[in-house]
Parts: C-alpha cells; structure tokens; sequence
C-alpha cells in the first residue's frame, strides 16, 4: 500500500508543476527569426520570474536583470514603468489567469488574450478600441491538433488561424498567417500579439518563427553568439575608417577628415578580453600620410558582454 501512495504522489507532483501550453516557458531562451527589411534579426524571449497575487499570476520576461550600470544600452527600467489606465499590470509582463493569458497594451483599454487550453474548434475574438485601425476585431481559432517537427525536436502543436472583421489598403491581411503553440516548448509559430491591438494600415502584420531554444534540458539549431564570437580578425586582415570631426564654430561646418588604414599584426584571445595589435597609416585632410606601429585595441567582456549578449529590449512582443 505505501508503494501504490508514493506512485499516486509522484504523479501529483509532476502533474502539479507541469507547464503544458504555456506561450513561453519559464526558464527557457525562445529565438525568433524577425522579418524586417533585408537583414536577418532575432528576437530573444526569456521568461524568467512569475509573480503571484493570490489571484491571478504575472510572468516576466528577464525581470532579473543582468546588468543595469547607467547608461548601458541594456538597461531594462521600462520594465519598473506601469500601463498608463492599467496601473496593476507592469510593462513587459504576461498575465496568467486559470489557462488564460492577457497582454495589455498602452494604446487600447481591451487586451489580447489567448486560450492555451483551447480545443479543436473553439474561438474567440480580440477586440480593441485603439482609434488608429481600420478594424477593430480579429478571431482566433483552433484549427487543429497535430504531432510536428521543428528545429530537431518533435511535440504536439495546436494549430491556429486568424480572421479579422475588416481590411487594410496595401495591409496583407492577417488571414495569411497562423499561430502554433507547441505542448511543450510554447509558441513556435505567432503575429506579434501587440499587432492584434494596434494594426493601423501602416502597421503590417508579419510572422516570427522560433529557430532556437536553450534551456537547461535542451539547447536547439540557433544560439545566441557570446562575446568571444564578435572577435573574428586574424592575422593579415585589414580595416579601413573614414574619420570625421566637426567644431560648432566660425565657419561652419568646420573640421577635418581622415583616413585610418590599420593592419592587425597579432590576436590575443582571453576569457575576459581580447587584444588587437596593429600597424596604421593615417592620411589626412592635406594627403599627408602618417605610420603608427604596434598600436593595441582591448576589448573587455565585463564592459561590452550586456551590449553583445543582451536580449530582448524593446516592449513586449516588438521592437
């Protein structure tokens, strides 16, 4: 009988702390690729802390900061600001509410919210006040429950479309696109859900599908480069700087400008920098050409890690 009771409560148990369908899960970095213009971007999403008010439970995304000196371009104290009317909820977070999620938005007094239990045919509809769109409702629907294979690994995903009650001119609409939602590595597939608030003609929808995921069970295809990777020179390469400076003077503009021709003789590699040893030709604003030798560029990862290694900096769910 005692060995039946420690079965039944091991079972409990990892019932208890499972996170099944979550959009994000908690502890693991999700990467997206961001269509945008012609260069490949990615957005890094890492819910890390959840906070409970006996209510309901709000999760945030990278609420431990890892770094927050001034003036860093990864300082996060947008996350400190709350909504402008929504004075319970901060900036940045998700609201979890049973097996409902809300997103609120400054620019709308109704949120997005997602079922992530929701069955095969069950819908709903978002609908926002923000003054600026064309429409102001868009459903979404659980087309279907299949078993797909993404970036190496295999899970259950239920499968989504969207249907808007309106149109935009020149705006692909948002029918185009689907939403998928993996059992247990949370969204693989999604329309910023910010676009579901604001989508003016102007605000086009796009989607963003995850390449990577990094946890402490998994890491997947895609990871984020470490400090180390943005230091690539050897040896015999070459770098060209156009150089200008300009004084707030009589006349003006006023200045001088510089060509720097440096030559990298040697690399220094170490876990906390790297050093650069070159030779550089300096022609000025006259042609006159100047040679400077074993000149040395440090970089240290304590100063440049929070810039190369940041995450996700922009509001929730788009730059």
């Amino acid at each position: 009988m005692k060995k039946i009771f420690l079965i039944l409560f091991l079972l409990f148990t990892v019932q208890t702390f499972a996170a099944d369908w979550d959009l994000f899960p908690r502890g693991q970095r999700s990467y997206f690729s961001y269509p945008e213009d012609t260069l490949m971007k990615v957005e890094v999403y890492a819910m890390d802390s959840v906070v409970g008010n006996g209510i309901d439970d709000i999760l945030y995304f990278r609420k431990k900061l890892p770094f927050t000196a001034p003036s860093s371009c990864n300082l996060d104290s947008i996350r400190l600001a709350q909504w402008d009317g929504v004075p319970e909820f901060l900036i940045d977070s998700l609201v979890k509410k049973s097996d409902t999620v809300f997103y609120y938005s400054a620019l709308s007094t109704l949120p997005f919210y997602f079922i992530t239990s929701a069955t095969v045919g069950q819908s709903w509809t978002i609908t926002s006040d923000y003054t600026g769109n064309d429409y102001n409702q868009i459903t979404i629907t659980c087309d279907s429950l299949i078993l797909e294979t993404f970036i190496g690994v295999t899970d259950s995903v239920k499968v989504f479309s969207m249907t808007a009650n309106g149109v935009s001119s020149g705006q692909p609409p948002i029918d185009n696109y689907k939403m998928k939602l993996s059992k247990n590595y949370g969204l693989i597939e999604f329309v910023p859900l910010s676009r579901f608030i604001v989508h003016p003609y102007y605000k086009l929808f796009f989607e963003m599908k995850l390449i990577g995921i990094e946890s402490d069970s998994i890491q997947a295809y895609y990871k984020q480069p470490s400090f180390s990777d943005y230091f690539d020179l050897s040896p015999g390469d070459i770098l060209f700087w156009d150089y200008d400076v300009y004084f707030f003077q009589a006349p003006f503009p006023y200045g001088y400008h510089e060509n720097y021709r440096d030559s990298i003789t040697d690399v220094a590699v170490y876990p906390d920098s790297v050093i650069y040893t070159y030779d550089r030709m300096v022609e000025d604003t006259d042609m006159v050409i100047t040679s400077y030798f074993n000149r040395r560029m440090y970089f240290v990862r304590s100063m440049l890690a929070p810039l190369v290694e940041a995450g996700l900096i922009g509001m929730l769910m788009e730059i």
